[in-house]
């Protein structure tokens, strides 16, 4: 029998009381829905986890803001770590305002701030009915997709910093950045494009309406001065249509052939051209009303198109730098005050405090006499390294555990992280990712275009100068790749959509390509394929009774440390009650007398110095916290990663058809957890970013085709080095490395649909080409033989248009729900 075993002869049940426990599995905290205690705050019959909770619960009710808890249940967020107001100290220089405000005249004021907590329906709600709080607010608005909220406030009666306070005390901490200070562009739909796709569509239904006289007078009834008044009306509306809608194909062709390339706009700004000078023409010479009606249909459909790419697009970042990640202020001690500043005043000679959880924004001496450094964002590796007093901490390491002092050695704009981001290896230009398929039909296309059209001008200029050139035009008119045109970006842009519904967001459409023509995939570890931390904690030793987790569970309640913060939640069915004479020992443990038992948890050096010497208990492990009971050791808990769920089924299936690799920064503990899915001699660990780096760099030189998937800083040269780079995050509108598409973490396992369906997109663009050759061909013919009419091209090409989108349409989404992925 463990000597911890009840002693009256049995184990105690879990979830019954034992010495004084005051805990209640059943009971949830109102607000958050997080688990509460019997002596936790208490307001009616209703519990609440923490006073922050009960806080924001009793506000929103006196403000009759009760609604919030019907839109879901328990749609709160806890707010056992809300800081408090000292937080925002910085706010109150007017510097640091003035750049975060997007508009301020004094009294009125508007700013946009990113609020990762955005989830559901309720946060929504109340955030739109902040007004309701605040009368200082005069309206707030959520962009979901973004997780941005836009507020327009009176500055004269409130600060930027109450506001902030506001939102944080609510559960909503805005996350600044020094990046949030500096303004982006707009990734919106541009206003410009929706100009000029609306003008163009009126301007196409407007004048197809004037054009049907015309298409059928078979009998000459109309007179010639309608059809000329006809035809100035449909000029004058085709004329901006020309010189607006338009313009955007023209600079790309030009620019296209300035560099000696062939761009697919090339041959679409010859037809558009060829349209309406052909037509200009025709309505001068009062021969008809020209192919007007043609060339608008084509110009809308074409930025229907540009429309249908940019949508995914538009609330990302596929374009980050260090600013994105580091903090805008941080705390800088000076003797027993602290003051919060501009991470980018920070200077050498500073002391700073970091708190847990904080990045440390510039390389310094710790102070204090230990801290746990998280360098995962830059090493890779999960496992937090210790650090004493007089070490150096580089920038980019993220405290784990207790507040620590550091002193700065360098600039943040000299820090070891901001000059691994800067390497030009890192910074290099991407590969423009511009389809490689439109390219080659652009380049023939064009040639042969051009060619039919010379040929066809020598064969009827013994008819005359006029015919000649009427039937030279009528080919570029009559084979301008319209259905080309429109076949990629409406395919490509259906897969996009899919893809995005699905939580993979792609750059642009030739990452589509990328995807399908890759035949090697190289995958990060933590962070990509597992989540650090998330598996939680595993007790390595004999099974802990009820009577022993009550004991751990009542010590390393009392502890914040993240670690102690697991082992809780593992223990989360246990008891628990109030220890006696508890002493934490920042950065090694905690002590404490629970039911006349000495209970101790923490590092294995630490522990090591009570009788019982655990030095050579079992190998040294970052992630881990030993137990001892009355100087006994008992066992040890070891942080867990988790593989995420589905995915090895998906490197099972990936396997079949590419050559996967697994490159991580991380040590080896882990690789037996992967030889199931990944070859031996294709597991390599213990590789710093510029290892990576070159290790890409020396599959794409033996002519593989990669797709990079990673997470972090350490892994950005990577992403750059392959021909598609795929960040993984489990908040994809925040912390990114530059990449061509951005992943959920959680769709990770619908890779090899992502694939198959970017496959079948491939040969469903090869399809529209044929379908758009079979009706170039049948006009082709019309025109060399001088038969191309108005009525004849104004039935060919908006009929090859329309065919050509709607299957594009419908076979790729009926790929896509083949795929599994609709």
């Amino acid at each position: 029998m463990n000597r911890f075993e009840d002693a009256e002869g049995g184990e105690t049940l879990e979830g019954t009381t034992i010495a004084g426990v005051e805990a209640s599995p059943e009971l949830s905290c109102a607000h958050c829905g997080d688990p509460c205690r019997e002596s936790d705050p208490k307001l009616g019959e209703k519990y609440f986890c923490c006073h922050g909770c009960l806080t924001v619960y009793r506000m929103l009710t006196e403000h009759k803001l009760g609604n919030y808890y019907q839109l879901n249940a328990q749609p709160g967020l806890s707010l056992r770590q809300h800081s408090g107001s000292e937080k925002f100290e910085f706010l109150d220089d007017p510097e640091t305002a003035r750049r975060l405000l997007d508009f301020s005249d004094g009294k009125l004021a508007r700013v946009q701030l990113y609020v990762p907590q955005v989830y559901c329906s309720s946060c929504i709600w109340l955030l739109e009915n902040l007004y309701r709080l605040q009368p200082a607010v005069l309206e707030s608005k959520v962009d979901f997709v973004k997780k941005e909220i836009a507020i327009s406030f009176r500055e004269d009666k409130l600060t930027l910093r109450e506001l902030v306070e506001l939102l944080a005390s609510l559960g909503y901490t805005p996350s600044l950045t020094l990046d949030t200070t500096e303004k982006k562009p707009d990734r919106r739909i541009g206003r410009r494009l929706l100009l000029q796709t609306g003008l163009a569509g009126f301007a196409f239904a407007n004048i197809m309406l004037l054009s049907f006289p015309d298409y059928l007078d078979t009998v000459g009834a109309i007179g010639s001065e309608f059809t000329r008044f006809f035809g100035v009306v449909s000029l004058v509306l085709a004329t901006p249509v020309f010189l607006y809608s338009a313009a955007d194909f023209f600079k790309t062709a030009w620019g296209s052939l300035r560099r000696r390339q062939m761009h697919l706009d090339v041959p679409i700004s010859l037809g558009i051209i060829a349209l309406f000078a052909r037509s200009i023409y025709d309505i001068v010479t009062a021969t008809g009303t020209g192919f007007l009606d043609s060339m608008s249909g084509l110009v809308f459909f074409l930025l229907i198109g540009r429309i249908i790419q940019t949508r995914t697009y538009r609330a990302l970042s596929f374009d980050r730098d260090y600013k994105s990640y580091f903090p805008l202020y941080v705390t800088r001690v000076s003797g027993d005050t602290t003051q919060q500043v501009a991470a980018t005043n920070v200077t050498v000679g500073d002391r700073i405090a970091v708190r847990n959880g904080e990045l440390v924004v510039a390389d310094a001496i710790l102070i204090s006499s230990e801290a746990s450094i998280d360098y995962s964002f830059v090493s890779g590796e999960a496992e937090p390294v210790r650090r004493k007093s007089g070490d150096l901490v580089y920038a980019g390491g993220r405290v784990s555990g207790d507040r620590v002092e550091l002193e700065v050695v360098k600039d943040v704009s000299q820090s070891y992280l901001v000059s691994l981001w800067n390497s030009q290896q890192f910074k290099r230009e991407r590969e423009s990712k511009a389809s490689q398929l439109a390219e080659s039909v652009a380049r023939y296309f064009t040639a042969g275009v051009l060619l039919l059209a010379a040929i066809t001008f020598a064969a009827w200029f013994p008819q005359g100068l006029n015919s000649a050139l009427l039937t030279a035009t009528a080919v570029l008119i009559v084979a301008c790749p319209c259905a080309l045109a429109l076949t990629i970006p409406f395919t490509y842009g259906t897969a996009m959509q899919v893809m995005g519904a699905r939580e993979l967001y792609l750059r642009n459409q030739g990452v589509v390509e990328g995807l399908a023509k890759a035949d090697t995939i190289v995958f990060d570890k933590t962070g990509t394929l597992t989540v650090g931390g998330s598996g939680g904690v595993e007790f390595e030793g004999e099974a802990l009774t009820a009577r022993e987790r009550h004991l751990i569970k009542s010590l390393a309640l009392q502890s914040i440390h993240p670690m102690s913060r697991q082992i809780v939640e593992m223990l989360d069915h246990a008891t628990a009650s109030i220890p006696q004479g508890v002493t934490e020992n920042p950065g090694r443990g905690i002590l404490g007398r629970v039911a006349n038992v000495e209970v101790k948890i923490g590092s294995r050096e630490w522990i090591g110095t009570e009788p019982g010497n655990a030095a050579d208990a079992a190998p040294e492990s970052g992630g881990e916290a030993w137990v001892t009971f009355d100087g006994v050791i008992r066992g040890r808990f070891v942080m867990r990663s988790q593989v995420r769920p589905d995915v090895g089924q998906s490197l099972s299936t990936m396997r079949n058809t590419h050559s996967l690799w697994l490159l991580s920064g991380d040590g080896d503990r882990e690789k037996a957890r992967f030889t199931d899915y990944f070859e031996d001699d294709k597991l390599i660990f213990r590789q710093s970013p510029q290892q990576k780096l070159d290790f890409m760099d020396r599959l794409r030189s033996g002519g593989k085709r990669l797709i990079m998937l990673g997470d972090g800083l350490n892994d950005a040269g990577a992403l750059a080095a392959s021909d598609v780079g795929i960040a993984v995050s489990d908040r994809v509108a925040s912390f990114t490395p530059a990449s061509d598409a951005i992943l959920a973490g959680e769709s990770l396992w619908r890779m090899p649909a992502f694939i198959g369906l970017s496959k079948r997109a491939i040969k469903i663009v090869v399809a529209g080409f044929i379908i758009s050759f079979v009706y170039n061909f049948v006009g082709l013919y019309f025109a060399v033989t001088g038969q191309l009419s108005p009525l004849l091209a104004a039935i060919l090409m908006p009929l090859s248009s329309v065919t050509v989108v709607g299957f594009a349409v419908a076979a790729t989404r009926l790929a896509a729900k083949r795929e599994g992925l609709i």
